[in-house]
């Protein structure tokens, strides 16, 4: 938590930025290990760490205000969230309706409640729009 903390506090833009942070948080799937339900997902816990901090990085770049239009760094965000989203699809591929509900090609619309009656193009570009 201290780096994520450390992450998305302050700075230019910090409140936008921070959403986004979160946004993206939401959207990647963890890499520490689970079962349950006929299900197994993960990786030991050395291996988690590794993983956890280079998505860490990837949320440190993000929020800072320089990284607004870094295509470079929205890309990364963007692969990460695709690879998390072909992840959920791959564990869900049993499930009744999984060509409708999991569709690996296609992102599922992102809501973002907290933007009320304003929008902010950076945010839509980070989360993968």
């Amino acid at each position: 938590m201290g780096i994520l903390r450390r992450c998305i506090c302050g700075g230019r833009g910090g409140r936008w930025r921070r959403r986004e942070a979160v946004i993206f948080a939401q959207l990647v799937n963890d890499p520490g290990y689970q079962q349950g339900g006929g299900f197994k997902y993960g990786m030991n816990k050395k291996d988690a760490a590794i993983e956890r901090n280079r998505l860490f990085k990837i949320i440190e770049d993000l929020v800072l205000w320089e990284n607004t239009t870094n295509e470079e760094v929205l890309e990364r965000a963007r692969a990460e969230i695709r690879r998390s989203w072909r992840e959920v699809c791959e564990l869900n591929k049993d499930h009744p309706q999984a060509a409708e509900l999991f569709n690996p090609d296609k992102l599922p619309a992102l809501h973002d409640p907290l933007c009320r009656w304003r929008s902010h193009p950076a945010g839509g570009a980070a989360a993968g729009a």
